[in-house]
């Protein structure tokens, strides 16, 4: 949340650092006026705090913490591999072949809750790159699982929508100068190129930045040069970034969802981009929100087609009260305090 949110009281639920790598405080610590102060002279803009009801909330997920796990320790032990001087191609395929194995398992897990997709966790608090990945892994194949795309085309999909910023590792290894464009799209195609992997997989990491109107980079194509799922990706990686973006800014989770619309057969195939929104939920069930009231809620489920519309739980001293924002028009969600 923004340190503006944040209260006496409340537990730290993850270290925080400051610029040069120094840990200011620890995860576990209560946090206290002014400790609160000292982090604000600091410039430190956000935090996060443990919530146990928030944590009931998210319990049900696209996947198991289990998996989630396995998918973090291959995807960073890859990523790290392509940073270093000295790449192993061999254990390259050998990490490659094993993240394959778990988004087929992935797949399998997601596909059960298809039915309730929209009141469970699918994408969790952008962190860093690894946690950016599975986001977009997971938004993707709910995507492609309401399309009704076939087994080998959600396998495709999934690799590739989880290695499309793989570029980035490469690229770390070879900084740019200031004066040539960002390449990490074509630095992940010709990696997975090199280790034979699927071609939809390479288009997706070449493609991932291209917009339906040619505006986009690395090479500027559009509409039926594109790579249908690279554009489902694309959308994903764009809503995830937006999330993160809006959280730390305060802005409404409204203008996000007005922006992305409107740029439906410009920047983004509007039949999948109105599908992908009617997919995945604008709030996931657990967030902290805050009402045009000044209240502040828990959201606990979602309508379809509605993504600005949840059930919210507003607790109080007396256990609090449940809402349904489908039976007010007076009640709006201005801002979320905590994913």
């Amino acid at each position: 949340m923004h340190i503006s949110n944040a209260s006496p009281g409340m537990i730290l639920a993850q270290d925080i650092f400051d610029e040069s790598g120094t840990l200011l405080l620890e995860k576990g610590i209560q946090l206290t006026t002014r400790y609160l102060k000292r982090l604000e002279r600091l410039r430190i803009s956000s935090l996060r705090v443990y919530d146990p009801i928030a944590e009931k909330l998210k319990e049900r997920s696209a996947i198991s913490a289990e998996l989630r796990g396995e998918i973090e320790l291959c995807f960073q032990s890859l990523y790290q591999l392509q940073t270093s001087r000295l790449p192993n191609p061999k254990l390259s395929t050998s990490y490659l072949k094993q993240l394959e194995t778990l988004v087929g398992a992935a797949i399998e897990e997601s596909k059960r809750q298809l039915p309730d997709i929209l009141h469970i966790q699918i994408r969790q608090p952008e962190e860093n790159e690894m946690t950016h990945a599975i986001n977009v892994c997971l938004l993707s194949l709910i995507t492609g699982l309401t399309l009704g795309l076939s087994r080998p085309e959600l396998e495709e999909l999934g690799i590739g929508a989880l290695l499309h910023d793989i570029g980035k590792a490469v690229q770390l290894s070879n900084p740019p100068h200031n004066d040539i464009p960002d390449l990490h799209p074509l630095y992940g195609r010709n990696l997975l190129t090199l280790l034979a992997r699927n071609v939809t997989a390479c288009r997706i990491a070449a493609e991932h930045h291209e917009r339906y109107d040619g505006s986009g980079f690395p090479l500027g194509r559009a509409r039926e040069q594109l790579h249908p799922h690279a554009q489902i990706v694309a959308i994903a990686n764009y809503f995830d970034n937006a999330l993160r973006a809006s959280l730390l800014s305060g802005t409404p989770r409204q203008e996000v969802l007005e922006e992305m619309m409107s740029k439906g057969n410009t920047l983004f195939d509007l039949r999948l981009l109105t599908t992908f929104l009617h997919a995945v939920p604008l709030f996931s069930v657990g967030n902290l929100v805050r009402l045009n009231t000044g209240e502040t809620g828990y959201v606990t489920a979602n309508h379809a087609h509605f993504p600005l519309r949840p059930q919210l739980h507003l607790p109080n001293e007396g256990g609090g009260r449940s809402i349904d924002l489908m039976q007010t028009s007076t009640l709006t969600i201005c801002e979320v305090i905590e994913e």
